[in-house]
């Protein structure tokens, strides 16, 4: 399984990018990208970005999530929990961020490391797949709970470009950079600013990213030189150094290397003796060393292992046929790995992954264009109240109370009761909760709702606006008394 199954045409092949961002997973280097590249923007909500994909293509954003990526930061969130507050597991914690993400109006689509995958990683023997526990946990978790996985032949990243070329996804959720020596065309990272709110991520688009005029070619030279995931490059070489390496026009390097014969000793030498000069005439004192370079490295980038065109034609399929989430076995699930006991916290459970069932509730509705009024009526109850956040860039949300329940044929009657967990998880047996959600998709899936609270909005707005005038009237006669704040323009249509 090679990448000759989704072979990157010639507009790939001269995609231009800020190398010294995109072949590292340092700070440092998505900073360049920000200052080098057009029209990178800000952070973007993912409410916006669901929103204005929901908008031009009828159907939700679609995230391919190097999936390890989650697993390695979440485990290193929570190693030390259990010093403070107990086992905070960080399959549990994947399994809450994924949901938080898919309400959005989002759908993912989790890709782990294969057997293909190449076994140096940073100079390390990489750890095989599957041998994680929390690994296996998190599978299991998404299996039960609908959310897709996919298995990679190789290197996960690898494979999430894959699919994004393939039209399989619209985007690649990562915070390596190595994607767009892939081929990537779009990529959501997870903000690095300290007062960016987890609701939002950094986009950056290969199209956007001109300025640096370097090509593929010249990535994969910058990411051997100063250091990539499968190697630690040479010793010494900074992304400053390679860049300035890879922007000599008359050498050309990065292309030839790109294309550089292994069994051509000659030919790799000449190379070598090249970029040796090159470092000196610049400056460097650093040494081209004997074993640079290892053309093995850069096939890891030219032909990663990725599944072939027939693989991911039947993967485009399956991957997106909706799953209800079983929330009686994710709990039998969560009873024996994710510490969670008792009859209350069973309820809890339902209310913790209401969110994820409303959503994927709507998204049903919106694929098979309608649901039976009375199955409505029992779930939802009415749309409270509308806002335009900035957690949501400002984009129109609407409160929806609803019941959690009647999305899922769990029972927890049954449930064996544990007094530590219960006193501390009081629930009532039936109980409504409210969620925000995209005024897109509920307009789409529940048009009638959504129309009798616009006259029963648009009645409230008219009433506030005429208390407002009347009160600034009353204001006139007492100059110095300050106006009244705005009526609350939250209402509720449903009894």
């Amino acid at each position: 399984m090679r990448n000759e199954s989704v072979e990157s045409d010639s507009q790939h092949d001269e995609v231009r990018v800020d190398v010294v961002q995109v072949v590292q997973l340092t700070t440092r280097l998505w900073e360049r990208i920000e200052r080098d590249a057009t029209d990178t923007g800000a952070d973007v909500a993912f409410t916006k970005l669901a929103h204005e994909h929901f908008e031009q293509h009828k159907r939700p954003l679609r995230i391919a999530v190097d999936a390890l990526i989650w697993v390695h930061e979440l485990k290193e969130a929570c190693k030390d929990a259990k010093k403070y507050s107990g086992d905070n597991h960080p399959a549990r914690t994947f399994f809450y961020k994924a949901k938080n993400t898919i309400r959005h109006n989002i759908d993912l689509v989790f890709v782990f490391d294969g057997p293909g995958k190449p076994y140096i990683k940073r100079g390390t023997t990489a750890v095989h797949h599957g041998v994680d526990p929390v690994v296996r946990e998190v599978q299991a978790g998404l299996e039960i709970l609908g959310i897709p996985w996919h298995q990679a032949p190789g290197e996960g990243e690898a494979e999430c470009v894959a699919l994004e070329k393939y039209g399989i996804v619209d985007a690649v959720y990562t915070k390596d950079g190595d994607a767009f020596v892939f081929g990537a065309k779009t990529i959501f990272r997870p903000s690095t600013r300290k007062d960016s709110p987890p609701t939002h991520v950094r986009v950056y688009k290969a199209t956007q990213i001109q300025d640096a005029h370097i090509s593929l070619q010249d990535a994969t030279l910058v990411a051997m030189m100063s250091g990539s995931d499968y190697s630690k490059g040479i010793a010494q070489c900074g992304p400053d150094t390679a860049w300035l390496a890879s922007k000599q026009k008359f050498h050309s390097l990065g292309k030839i290397l790109y294309n550089l014969n292994a069994k051509n000793a000659k030919s790799i030498n000449d190379w070598k003796t090249c970029l040796q000069e090159i470092l000196r005439s610049s400056g460097s004192r650093l040494k081209v060393p004997n074993d640079f370079p290892n053309l093995l490295i850069r096939d890891y980038y030219k032909f990663p292992t990725v599944s072939s065109k027939v693989e991911l034609r039947d993967l485009e399929h399956r991957l997106w046929i909706p799953k209800k989430p079983d929330m009686h076995n994710f709990w039998r699930f969560a009873n024996k790995n994710l510490d969670w006991h008792g009859r209350n916290f069973a309820k809890r459970s339902i209310y913790l992954f209401g969110p994820l069932l409303l959503t994927r509730w709507l998204q049903g509705i919106a694929e098979k264009e309608g649901k039976p009024e009375e199955e409505t009526r029992k779930i939802i109850i009415g749309i409270k109240s509308r806002r335009e956040h900035k957690s949501a860039d400002g984009i129109p949300q609407l409160n929806i109370q609803y019941r959690p329940a009647a999305l899922t044929a769990f029972s927890t009657l049954g449930e064996p009761e544990n007094p530590d967990y219960d006193e501390r998880y009081k629930e009532k047996d039936e109980f409504d909760q409210t969620e925000w959600m995209p005024q897109s998709l509920v307009a789409t899936t529940l048009p009638s709702l959504y129309a009798d609270f616009n006259i029963g909005y648009g009645k409230k707005r008219k009433a506030t606006r005429s208390n407002s005038v009347s009160n600034a009237k009353r204001a006139k006669l007492t100059p110095d008394t300050p106006p009244p704040a705005e009526a609350s323009l939250s209402t509720s249509i449903i009894k």
